[in-house]
């Protein structure tokens, strides 16, 4: 089923916002680079060049422009201004936090909807924010209604989440659902994805998963390899849970047979559509053998695949296996390589498991080197503050005075000398 689905590029037919041209930008139907060749120096050249600059990654550059459009009046200029500028402090603004309220009220004032929703939503609260909150959504809602009902697509996706999320006054699931089919059959991906989850959560009945898996499979032919690892999921265990959920005990009323070959075919699909993921859940199942046969070999074939695609969870699985060799062959030194990389990122678990492969290959093959980095490594653990790794912070404190035992003079003094520069390149 998955193998024959095409990848569907969504065309540039899709109905656009009057007041939102921005959206041409962000869905790929306008060149950045043209956009930053233009010198439009009115409010919404200055926008569209912020837009393109933040498009580019460089969210410095666009708050100057955002900035500017800002000051000529520009509501969603104003709105951005106030999202990167809140809780921030960017050289473009002084007292960053009283001057992004300050945008955020402007563009208010315009009567720009998703301003009075934001508003709404993440700063009116209690008693006396609470008649303000009220006006504030009704207008977003009005503000919103007339742009779905004309066919703008972000207008219809926000309205439906206003409504599911009983936003809007008088919120309904069945407006929700209208308003969100409606984004959907405009060829949205993001669209079709949240109808096939909502469908599972509103209906966990055959009929539901039979409208979550129509809509989930729409995106795919897509190419959204999100819905690709929903089905893959939703065929696996039967209901709209996740393996999270299993493992927890809290996995909903199983709606129909699993089908653990539909469900290899979707992960699959997913990692043919570029994600690390979907490579990951493969080799995570195959090496487990729960849900499907287990197999050692093609398991440590798709751990390798979605490490080499850059999955960090594959990295730290692949690591922990090579250094148990309880499931793969013992290796040492590629455990190092794949442990690393998550231990240089300061995953406390990591760093300890990490310690004791150095550890075990010193007293496997003295490499000179090998107690130094394990005594690093266990050191940096047992500096950890968290309170969730106690433990390992007691273990890593012990194993570093029998440790020290072992090592040549000048080894400790060199080992928490690496510590303490890890700690000061890592520093916030």
């Amino acid at each position: 089923m998955a193998d024959s689905l095409p990848v569907i590029v969504p065309g540039d037919g899709l109905v656009q916002t009057s007041d939102r041209p921005s959206s041409l930008l962000a869905r790929g139907l306008m060149d950045v680079g043209w956009v930053l060749s233009q010198q439009g120096t009115d409010a919404e050249g200055l926008f569209q060049r912020g837009m393109a600059h933040l498009d580019k990654g460089e969210p410095d550059a666009s708050c100057e422009f955002f900035l500017a459009a800002a000051k000529l009046g520009h509501a969603e200029a104003q709105l951005l201004t106030h999202e990167l500028s809140y809780n921030s402090s960017r050289d473009h603004f002084s007292d960053a936090n009283q001057q992004a309220m300050h945008w955020l009220e402007e563009s208010v004032s315009t009567g720009f909807g998703p301003a009075q929703r934001y508003l709404a939503i993440e700063f009116q609260g209690g008693d006396e924010g609470w008649p303000r909150r009220r006006l504030l959504l009704e207008q977003a809602t009005e503000w919103y209604e007339l742009r779905a009902a004309a066919g703008d697509l972000d207008a219809q996706k926000a309205l439906a989440m206003m409504h599911w999320k009983e936003e809007a006054p008088h919120a309904t699931r069945a407006k929700a659902f209208h308003w969100m089919t409606a984004a959907a059959e405009q060829d949205n991906p993001h669209a079709m994805v949240t109808l096939g989850y909502w469908y599972l959560r509103d209906d966990p009945t055959k009929q539901g998963a039979d409208q979550s898996i129509y809509w989930y499979s729409k995106a795919a032919q897509l190419g959204d390899s999100w819905a690709c690892q929903e089905l893959g999921d939703l065929f696996l265990f039967g209901h709209g849970g996740s393996r999270s959920d299993v493992r927890a005990g809290r996995a909903p009323t199983q709606i129909f047979p699993p089908n653990p070959i539909e469900a290899v075919s979707w992960y699959t699909r997913r990692f043919e559509l570029g994600s690390a993921l979907g490579a990951y859940t493969l080799g995570e199942l195959y090496l487990e053998g729960v849900y499907i046969g287990q197999n050692l070999r093609v398991a440590e074939q798709w751990l390798l695949t979605a490490a080499k695609a850059g999955s960090t969870d594959a990295e730290r699985l692949l690591g922990c296996e090579y250094a148990t060799g309880e499931r793969f062959e013992r290796n040492l030194g590629a455990a190092i390589v794949y442990l690393t990389p998550s231990a240089e990122r300061g995953f406390v678990a990591i760093q300890y498991r990490l310690a004791k492969v150095y550890e075990d290959r010193e007293a496997e093959k003295r490499e000179a080197r090998d107690y130094t980095l394990a005594y690093k490594w266990y050191y940096l653990t047992a500096q950890t503050d968290k309170k969730v790794y106690a433990p390992i912070r007691n273990k890593a404190a012990a194993v570093l005075s029998a440790l020290s035992t072992k090592m040549e003079p000048g080894q400790c003094a060199e080992a928490q000398r690496l510590a303490r520069e890890w700690t000061n390149d890592h520093a916030p």
